[in-house]
């Protein structure tokens, strides 16, 4: 019963994100070329974070249908509000939820939010499971954050409905163009507020891999600046300079966030132990929850989507609209595919740690074997 509903469920899933997708696909093939510029400032921010939203919901569902004990990665304080997240992430007037003030559409889940949000962007104290995970998300909606960013100056700016009226207001200065200040400065808030973090847990606990892991970070900001320097220095510098450190930047930032993903997220001893697919923490080696083919393949894919990320963390790639709206949302994909094993090496290790806690990740079925004649 549990399989047949599993099967049903991942089927809606697809069958209703084919046909929301198709949907846009439609509207923006009949929209004029003005109302593409305005879907792209004012729509594709929200789109994609609304994508993360559901994407985290299906992540809780598949928890919860899998009895993957997840509310114990976080603090006691924050387990009984995380657990009722998913009902509200399925509402689309996610926006109108979080601001209401009333006792009403799981009041304490959205409480929970805000406290985390604030949290993360105010790296100053302790950091929590919450406040780390929440972090990690926003460097994937980096790109989004940057757009919205970009349309509340357009909205500020103004005229509203005219985004090219804006970006030349004040005396021809682009305050909401491509050599405005607002873009890069967006994309690189989500790293940094991240770095906070990870050099805070180092002073709190000591441990060097944060350094190594705020390091990783640290190398997103050379692909957002050299990226930006596009705007800002004649042709021939870009092509005879920039440009190549960017490129160079970008390759280095994908490599190193590949390299942690698979080493240190996922505790996968891939690199230092080829051809050997375990997880290993503490000197002992867990037995994988999914079946091994799963592994491989969000190895092999989270490699091909890591190299997404110059387009991701590039300003000046940002008016190829319908390629950057691709690409962050297959971010936003990579993302949902990390979790699930992140949370699984999370609560490996507190099983390790502290044993009283019981089975935290059931046991994988056993393959059938076939009956001899």
């Amino acid at each position: 019963m549990h399989a047949q509903w599993d099967r049903t469920f991942v089927v809606g899933v697809l069958g209703g994100a084919t046909l929301a997708a198709y949907a846009i696909v439609a509207c923006l093939r009949t929209a004029s070329q003005d109302h593409l510029e305005l879907f792209h400032i004012y729509y594709q921010p929200l789109l994609v974070i609304l994508a993360m939203l559901w994407l985290w919901a299906i992540d809780v569902r598949i928890f919860e249908r899998k009895r993957i004990a997840y509310g114990v990665c976080f603090s006691p304080h924050d387990q009984h509000s995380s657990r009722q997240g998913a009902a509200l992430l399925d509402i689309p007037t996610v926006t109108v939820c979080m601001l209401c003030p009333c006792s009403v559409m799981s009041m304490s889940t959205r409480q929970f939010f805000a406290r985390t949000l604030y949290r993360v962007a105010t790296p100053v104290r302790e950091v929590s499971w919450a406040d780390f995970l929440l972090a990690d998300v926003l460097t994937s909606l980096a790109k989004a954050l940057s757009d919205l960013e970009r349309a509340l100056c357009h909205l500020l700016a103004g005229p509203v409905m005219q985004p090219h009226a804006s970006e030349q207001f004040l005396s021809g200065d682009q305050v909401c163009g491509s050599s405005s200040w607002i873009i890069p400065l967006g994309l690189a808030l989500p790293y940094a507020w991240r770095l906070c973090q990870c050099i805070r847990v180092y002073r709190d606990t000591g441990v060097r891999t944060n350094l190594f892991n705020a390091l990783k970070y640290s190398t997103a900001f050379p692909v957002i600046f050299f990226s930006a320097m596009k705007y800002q220095v004649p042709v021939e510098e870009w092509h005879g300079f920039y440009k190549p450190m960017w490129l160079l930047s970008a390759l280095i930032n994908s490599s190193y966030s590949y390299y942690w993903d698979i080493e240190r997220d996922w505790d996968i001893q891939w690199f230092t132990a080829p051809g050997v697919l375990e997880m290993h923490h503490c000197c002992k080696t867990f037995e994988l929850f999914f079946q091994k083919a799963f592994y491989y393949y969000l190895m092999a894919s989270n490699l091909l989507l890591r190299l997404a990320w110059t387009y991701k963390l590039s300003p000046h790639l940002r008016r190829n609209h319908d390629t950057v709206l691709a690409f962050t949302l297959l971010e936003a994909f990579r993302r949902f595919q990390w979790v699930p094993v992140r949370v699984e090496v999370e609560l490996r290790k507190l099983q390790h740690a502290r044993p009283d806690l019981g089975q935290l990740v059931p046991a994988p079925a056993a393959p059938e074997r076939t009956r001899e004649p």
